[in-house]
């Protein structure tokens, strides 16, 4: 599976709302829509709201119920593998989304995950 990005999703969202349009998306009057901010991939509005959040949000939104997210059956839909509110492309630790690096250790040769923190000690 190639690595996404939440924004990038979130663009991508919006210019099939907009039927691949990107004057369209960039000309957007919904200002009311939770990814009017986002939708050129970009937060200007308010850095503090992430934009795993809003998709959260709006996936809630889209079912009939805020648990709708979890079993939602729109597999084609751009937001589908961020509809919790995670980066599936990330590990948890200590609280915080980390990349995750593979590397080929040469003394073992095997495969060691290695998060960002592991890296910089």
């Amino acid at each position: 599976m190639e690595r996404q990005r939440p924004l990038k999703q979130i663009r991508a969202y919006c210019l099939y709302c907009m039927n691949g349009n990107h004057y369209e998306v960039k000309i957007c009057a919904s200002i009311k829509c939770g990814f009017y901010h986002y939708r050129l991939g970009k937060n200007k509005s308010d850095p503090r709201v992430s934009a795993l959040r809003q998709i959260k949000k709006y996936c809630a939104a889209c079912g009939e119920n805020p648990r709708a997210a979890k079993t939602c059956p729109e597999s084609n839909c751009s937001l589908h593998n961020f509809r919790q509110g995670k980066n599936p492309f990330c590990i948890k630790k200590a609280g915080h989304n980390m990349p995750v690096k593979l590397i080929l250790r040469p003394e073992t040769a095997s495969l060691d995950r290695v998060s960002a923190d592991a890296m910089w000690k």
